[in-house]
């Protein structure tokens, strides 16, 4: 066993970056335990307790984050889109507040394809769509004299149910 306080100038990982990370970890012989990790990104906050568990060729993993008035282009960028394709880091801004509880699996150094499982609870501000493909082709066709590629809005929230390849999005009142 090992208990590891973990302050890091500088942290890189794929198009991660961030500075004065800190972490307070526990290594046993059959898990890992992250009590907390806190960290400045994207020009807010991001706190995490996580537990993994390797195994084999994958590493199942808990996570309860909590995300503060994070600029939300900058995150999906940092996390290469969460690994989906629907809204990427150039079709979206605003500044997101979350609460996220998940469990997934990771894989070769990334999460396995499909493993998440759990709920987001957020809050978007003062965001956009931009050139985003979907509203620009029903824009062509419902609303042909407006302008879908630049849709921004006050706030949104809402709570996303995660299971597999599926994101569950109850009803919402859009600003």
């Amino acid at each position: 066993t090992a208990h590891l306080d973990v302050n890091l100038a500088r942290l890189y990982f794929r198009k991660f970056n961030d500075k004065n990370v800190k972490a307070d970890i526990l290594l046993r012989k059959n898990d890992i335990s992250i009590n907390s990790i806190k960290l400045n990104h994207a020009e807010g906050t991001l706190q995490m307790k996580a537990e993994l568990l390797p195994s084999g060729n994958t590493t199942p993993f808990k996570m309860n984050v909590d995300v503060a008035h994070v600029n939300v282009q900058q995150l999906f960028t940092a996390f290469e889109n969460f690994g989906q394709e629907a809204i990427e880091e150039k079709n979206i801004r605003g500044t997101l507040s979350a609460s996220i509880n998940m469990n997934g699996s990771l894989q070769n150094g990334g999460l396995a394809p499909y493993s998440l499982n759990g709920n987001c609870d957020f809050h978007l501000v003062n965001g956009a769509l931009v050139n985003f493909e979907p509203l620009e082709k029903v824009g062509k066709i419902v609303f042909r004299r407006r302008n879908l590629s630049n849709i921004t809005f006050k706030k949104i929230s809402n709570d996303l149910q995660v299971q597999g390849s599926k994101i569950y999005i109850k009803p919402m009142a859009i600003e």
